[in-house]
């Protein structure tokens, strides 16, 4: 059976009443907003009117984001318009979070304010989770996330007392997992850098062949996650990769990717096409 990879998740943080995560419709009550990355399914009503409209008039509604987040976002045409609204979270650095003017907790006895902190989750350019501590404990969102097993000790965020290893983790009292692959039919989940050592080899060889041999990834849409194969390749073969113009120009101000990518169409590599949409005119024998 086929992996569902759309989140069906709707924004909803039970424990953090008047905020919105990754679903942007029927946002109008919300006091802020957050999004862990830039995947279509993590991103309903972003480029809606009615949110548009509500971040405009309502003082203090912010986007909350990675600064990478909001590089992609700001050159993405359709949500450039809401540049002024999407507020940068730094990579584990923990920030304070008060409401205009405070919100009433369930029995409107007390204000309540939060810190969030934002955590790498390897899953595509900018994509984090966010970890949530104040009066209602500590809530784990972690989007779609891409970490191998012990690497949580690696992130500060997720220590007790940073400066004292040995006092161990955070109790984390609530957690909202991304599931997509929680399936019998994803039991072999290879690490990130065996796909990409088994890519490199296929590709490598397929170009050796001769210079009519290129090689195609085949991408969904408009959406990222490839970019650290584009890397690696780069640093591995000294290939470029050629890649749309609306992709060119979001990668052109990625440190981390633009020396990768290319708009030469003469290079062997090429993610310029989806499965439904052709730019470069070759005959494609086989993709990657």
């Amino acid at each position: 059976m086929p992996v569902n990879s759309e989140s069906q998740f709707q924004g909803v943080i039970d424990e953090i009443p008047h905020i919105a995560v990754d679903y942007f419709l029927n946002v109008q009550s919300s006091l802020a907003l957050f999004l862990s990355h830039c995947h279509a399914d993590h991103m309903k009503g972003l480029d809606s009117h009615d949110l548009y409209h509500t971040v405009r008039t309502k003082p203090g509604l912010f986007i909350y984001c990675s600064g990478t987040t909001k590089k992609i976002l700001t050159d993405w045409p359709i949500y450039s318009k809401l540049a002024p609204y999407f507020k940068v979270l730094e990579l584990n650095h923990t920030v304070k979070i008060d409401f205009p003017g405070g919100y009433c907790s369930d029995d409107n006895s007390s204000k309540i304010g939060f810190c969030v902190t934002s955590i790498p989750s390897g899953h595509c350019p900018g994509s984090v989770m966010f970890l949530y501590e104040g009066p209602f404990g500590t809530v784990l969102y972690t989007g779609d996330f891409r970490i191998a097993k012990g690497d949580s000790r690696k992130f500060q965020a997720f220590m007790s007392n940073p400066s004292r290893p040995e006092y161990g983790l955070k109790t984390i009292d609530h957690v909202y997992l991304d599931c997509t692959f929680c399936t019998d039919s994803a039991k072999t989940f290879p690490s990130r850098q065996t796909s990409v050592d088994v890519t490199i080899d296929l590709v490598s060889s397929w170009i050796a062949k001769s210079p009519e041999h290129k090689v195609l990834f085949t991408l969904a849409g408009r959406g990222f996650g490839a970019e650290f194969l584009f890397v690696e390749v780069y640093r591995k073969l000294k290939l470029q990769v050629h890649t749309s113009d609306f992709k060119h120009q979001i990668y052109s101000n990625l440190s981390d990717i633009k020396k990768a990518i290319s708009r030469q169409r003469t290079t062997s590599i090429h993610a310029c096409e989806t499965m439904v949409s052709a730019i470069c005119s070759f005959t494609i024998v086989t993709t990657v």
